[in-house]
């Protein structure tokens, strides 16, 4: 009993026993009638000793295509209904080179074959979220020199500064027409004093 890998049409993945392996036969394992147009479409090296060759219908009705996406090259290829995986130790399979083969040998054959993809995708993500910035890039507002951030924030800064020096300007304009009041109340003083003594001469 030999062990395969079934890729159904709606692109899930199962493991399957074969009691007597045939090349002739493997069309039954994946419910066709006859084996028209079924046959190997690729083989992928795995190692120097076993090589993963991949069995499909390039014919089929419409609405009947292999949703699951296999590596390259035939990545861009359409298949019909179920395929089938078989690992073997030659690079031509044959009745007696077939090697048991399931699902978790082919995936991580498969993650092999698409280069990564996954982590490559998870490090695009970690690296947007997690972008490493040098500090000396920085000013002193802590937004990046040269950004329109940091310009819009010197830009802000300026008014403020002249805002501040308006009023500033202001106050001391207050403070200057306070002298001259200053200076009625102290005449207003003085002409009492004089009174205060016009009143006692009379006295």
């Amino acid at each position: 009993m030999k062990k395969v890998v079934i890729i159904e049409k709606n692109g899930s993945l199962n493991d399957a026993n074969i009691k007597k392996f045939s090349t002739e036969t493997l069309f039954k394992k994946c419910k066709f009638k006859n084996n028209e147009n079924f046959e190997a479409r690729h083989t992928w090296k795995l190692n120097d000793t076993i090589n993963v060759t991949l069995f499909a219908k390039n014919v089929g009705r419409a609405n009947s295509e292999n949703k699951y996406e296999l590596p390259p090259p035939v990545d861009k290829d359409l298949f019909f209904g179920s395929m089938i995986l078989c690992a073997h130790t030659d690079q031509n399979l044959t009745d007696k080179n077939i090697n048991n083969f399931n699902v978790e040998n082919w995936k991580k054959l498969y993650d092999k074959l698409m280069g990564g993809f996954d982590d490559l995708e998870e490090e695009e993500e970690r690296s947007e979220d997690e972008e490493e910035i040098d500090p000396d890039d920085l000013d002193e507002n802590g937004y990046l020199k040269n950004s329109f951030l940091a310009a819009d924030d010197e830009s802000v800064g300026k008014e403020d500064e002249s805002d501040e020096e308006k009023e500033f300007s202001g106050d001391e304009t207050e403070s200057e027409g306070e002298f001259p009041g200053s200076s009625d109340e102290e005449s207003d003083q003085g002409n009492d004093s004089e009174l205060d003594e016009e009143s006692y001469e009379y006295e």
